[in-house]
């Protein structure tokens, strides 16, 4: 499974990464991931949407009507299909970014 295996591979990063007052928030965020698990209801705009719902609700600037999350919700499959077919031009970008010297030593060392 590539979702844990780059969980498990991230916590040792963070020291590098991180600077020390982030690191044990990014250690709480990583530990809670791998007991949630793979988020296979990713993989469905409604479940999406109500997960950006219940995200927002709490924030009165940021919560989203309900007329708002059936917008939301209907623009999310279209959404979802553009980002599947830019991945691998996103996945070259971010492998170009993360070697570049700036960020490569803070995880090389």
């Amino acid at each position: 499974m590539a979702y844990l295996s780059a969980l498990a591979v991230s916590a040792p990063l963070a020291g590098r990464v991180f600077p020390p007052d982030k690191r044990s928030a990014f250690e709480r965020l990583s530990q809670h991931l791998v007991e949630y698990e793979i988020p296979y209801d990713y993989k469905r705009p409604d479940a999406v949407t109500r997960h950006l719902g219940s995200m927002l609700a709490s924030r009165p600037r940021l919560a989203l009507s309900a007329e708002a999350l059936l917008v939301a919700g209907s623009i999310l499959p279209d959404v979802k299909a553009r980002v599947q077919e830019r991945l691998p031009d996103l996945f070259v970008a971010l492998r170009e970014g993360l070697s570049h010297p700036r960020y490569s030593s803070r995880i090389t060392g």
